[in-house]
């Protein structure tokens, strides 16, 4: 999930553990899962299917991509061999390669298309593939943060997002055994919000706060219970001159994880400046 922090002063990047070659990008702060992701409390309710109808799918599939993942399939029954026959061209060298990035954050289709994403992208790609062989894969987040890097005045923080099916984890650095205690399964309609996260936050790392803001409220409406965005949206509030809602939302990032550090200091720092409407 996405959190963010903004910095007054920089100090050394923390390695925790290392995920291999596939990341997400999380401005500022990428929240830590002491007890895996976070939800909203029980009065909180999930926007209605039909407000997400103007929200673009990252994860839509062209024919091409259709016609690709029956061809790498053809001859196999058993789900597992289908989905490690799709997942195998991806991480292994050769024309479907797949080159890790950080950003920006690709669609589905633009990964397979592009042979190029990072772990958010690839993960809603191999996703993709497998709906059009009726195959569901469940999504991951794995581990809780493994670099912290610092952009200007903003801290970022990689976690990892991957794809599970049958005890099996699957992303760019190859494949796993799912282990309860570093892998947190989360919903499609979360993942989703992920995507939408990250491209806020990659806009907002590039200086277009006012178009980040837009990308958040969509992240928000997939998952109102995602503290993470909420304070990447306070940043992103801020810096477009809205201080009023950047302190509400970080209030709203609290609300929801009480104990994170990083939506406090953003809190503080939103709070030290006028207020604006």
């Amino acid at each position: 999930m996405v959190l963010s922090m903004e910095l007054p002063c920089f100090g050394k990047s923390t390695n925790v553990r290392s995920l291999g070659n596939s990341v997400l990008i999380l401005f500022v702060l990428f929240a830590a899962f002491p007890g895996g992701p976070l939800w909203c409390d029980e009065s909180e309710t999930a926007p209605a299917e039909d407000s997400l109808e103007a929200i673009p799918n990252p994860l839509e599939a062209t024919v091409a991509m259709g016609t690709w993942a029956r061809q790498r399939t053809r001859g196999l029954t058993d789900r597992l061999q289908r989905l490690q026959a799709l997942h195998r061209p991806f991480v292994r060298p050769g024309p479907a390669f797949i080159e890790e990035i950080t950003g920006p954050t690709p669609t589905a289709r633009q990964a397979f298309e592009t042979r190029r994403s990072d772990c958010v992208g690839f993960a809603l790609l191999l996703s993709s593939l497998a709906r059009e062989l009726d195959i569901e894969l469940r999504f991951v987040l794995a581990g809780q943060v493994a670099t912290t890097d610092r952009s200007g005045t903003l801290e970022i923080q990689r976690g990892h997002l991957a794809v599970l099916f049958e005890g099996r984890v699957f992303d760019l650095a190859g494949e796993e055994a799912y282990d309860p205690q570093r892998h947190w399964t989360i919903s499609r309609r979360t993942a989703l919000a992920l995507y939408h996260s990250n491209r806020g936050a990659q806009r907002l790392a590039q200086g277009s706060a006012a178009e980040a803001v837009e990308i958040l409220w969509r992240a928000l409406r997939l998952d109102p219970s995602l503290g993470t965005v909420w304070s990447n949206l306070g940043v992103a509030l801020r810096r477009s001159g809205d201080t009023a809602g950047a302190v509400l939302a970080h209030e709203m990032a609290l609300r929801i994880d009480p104990a994170d550090p990083g939506a406090r200091r953003n809190l503080g720092i939103a709070c030290a400046e006028p207020l604006t409407d």
